[in-house]
């Protein structure tokens, strides 16, 4: 984490998670976890930037920008990858790091199993003009009638 800005990275002391309306919810808290903190939130940039200086700085690997993988050849002895450029790269492994949406998967045939939940999460950087203290919350609304059904109890 020496190449990120202290500044763009928040520890998560305690973490709240609620449910809806009720005014109970899960708690999380550093101490307990005999931790520093539960975790960090990092700006993405900072990350990505990093990253990319870490990887520039190694000899034995070629940063390729503009250029895309148009096929995959998987072999008992490895793998050729054709590129949008035109070249062919060939070697006993290939990895991605692309997500669930990868082309790069999708192209060597590795599926994926998707859900979609029907949740929105708004994920976003702020300033706030009271402290937060550290603390992660994290707030589930359910339909209705599960909320109805758990107060019922």
């Amino acid at each position: 984490m020496a190449r990120i800005p202290a500044e763009s990275i928040s520890p998560v002391k305690e973490a709240r998670v609620l449910d809806g309306i009720s005014p109970y919810f899960l708690h999380f808290d550093y101490r307990q976890a005999g931790q520093e903190a539960l975790g960090c939130l990092v700006v993405n940039h900072p990350i990505r930037k990093a990253l990319y200086e870490e990887v520039e700085a190694l000899t034995n690997v070629q940063v390729m920008t503009d250029t895309a993988i148009t096929s995959i050849n998987l072999g008992n002895n490895g793998v050729s990858v054709l590129l949008s450029n035109g070249e062919t790269i060939e070697a006993a492994l290939i990895a991605a790091a692309a997500g669930r949406f990868s082309e790069t998967r999708r192209k060597a045939g590795i599926p994926a199993v998707m859900r979609d939940f029907g949740n929105t999460a708004i994920v976003c950087r702020m300033k706030h003009d009271k402290p937060h203290h550290h603390i992660a919350y994290e707030c589930f609304h359910y339909p209705h009638q599960y909320r109805c059904c758990r107060q019922e109890r």
